[in-house]
């Protein structure tokens, strides 16, 4: 189980809460705790959709994809502005 990685976990997350949320919807309980128990698991994947977002940003930011300079200028040159293409 370890080998796999942690977005696959936060996958499974989301698949469970979904099942939890679909089975809460489905029984036959009183409102508020039918209500409780979609809130948990919109939560749990509110929560692991955070966890995938945050872990790709952490990728590409180590791999220099998110690290670009636009319009560099020199030191004492005022900045140029940005013309759309």
């Amino acid at each position: 189980m370890k080998d796999f990685p942690n977005p696959f976990w936060a996958a499974m997350f989301i698949v469970f809460a979904t099942v939890l949320a679909i089975i809460a919807l489905l029984v036959p309980t009183q409102a508020n705790v039918t209500m409780a128990v979609v809130a948990i698991a919109s939560n749990i994947v509110s929560g692991s959709f955070g966890f995938i977002s945050g872990h790709n940003a952490g990728v590409a930011s180590i791999l220099g994809q998110n690290t670009s300079i636009s319009n560099p200028t020199s030191p004492g040159e005022p900045a140029k502005p940005q013309t759309p293409k």
